[in-house]
């Protein structure tokens, strides 16, 4: 059996998103690692790409009217029993970053049925494919 990279498993929650999310909820995806050059690399910083930010966000508005934000972090199930379940300083530093704010959950998912759980129990849909 072959084993998936990040992006493939990301790319398989993408295509599972567009058939399952409901349209009210909006979300993409930030690219921050990327092969690139130092140079590229030192442009990207000045854009204003950030280490650690979360590889996917969803945004909606409650039943209330509020806005409410998710932040998802996707790891290779294999590395959950890495240090820090394979997360780095930065993406730590990231998710700690929005404890106290009010209507934004931040979470990590390790693997691609793991995610389908959180994004399932997030906005009460099937995890199922």
């Amino acid at each position: 059996m072959t084993k998936l990279t990040e992006d493939q498993v990301q790319i398989a929650l993408a295509h599972w998103l567009k058939e399952k999310l409901p349209t009210d909820i909006i979300w993409c995806a930030v690219c921050n690692e990327r092969d690139s050059t130092a140079a590229r690399g030192n442009k990207f910083k000045k854009m204003g790409i950030r280490a650690g930010w979360s590889d996917l966000q969803f945004f909606r508005k409650n039943n209330s009217g509020e806005n409410e934000i998710y932040f998802l972090e996707l790891k290779l199930a294999n590395r959950i029993n890495q240090k820090n379940g394979g997360m780095s300083d930065k993406q730590i530093d990231f998710m700690a970053s929005w404890q106290g704010w009010r209507n934004v959950r931040t979470a990590t998912a390790w693997g691609f049925p793991h995610a389908r759980e959180i994004i399932a129990e997030w906005f009460a849909i099937s995890p199922s494919l």
